[in-house]
């Protein structure tokens, strides 16, 4: 894992990405927690979006533990378009998109 994330650091540095889009299952929510803790150390402003089958049906559970931006929930091919072409700035909430800074979590 720490050799994977080195390398994944160098491309992060190197491209400067706006957004990181990563599937989530239940077998790989370990890493990806890790991932998504690298990018925010990283570059805080990147956005993390979560999606995939994990994302969808325990979202509740990635909003309480994990520190990402956006999770599509269900079939996310053309809620994720949607979101890259609005520059990341859904002010509206729609379906399939969950977005951290408008939820209110105890």
């Amino acid at each position: 894992l720490s050799l994977m994330l080195s390398s994944i650091q160098g491309i992060i540095e190197k491209d400067k990405p706006r957004y990181i889009a990563v599937a989530i299952q239940s077998c790989t929510r370990g890493p990806v927690y890790e991932l998504i803790k690298l990018i925010k150390k990283i570059d805080k402003t990147i956005i993390v979006i979560l999606g995939g089958p994990f994302a969808t049906l325990k979202y509740e559970l990635l909003l309480k533990n994990f520190p990402f931006d956006y999770v599509v929930i269900g079939d996310g091919e053309k809620t994720l378009v949607e979101l890259l072409n609005t520059g990341g700035c859904f002010l509206n909430p729609k379906p399939g998109l969950l977005l951290r800074s408008f939820l209110l979590l105890p």
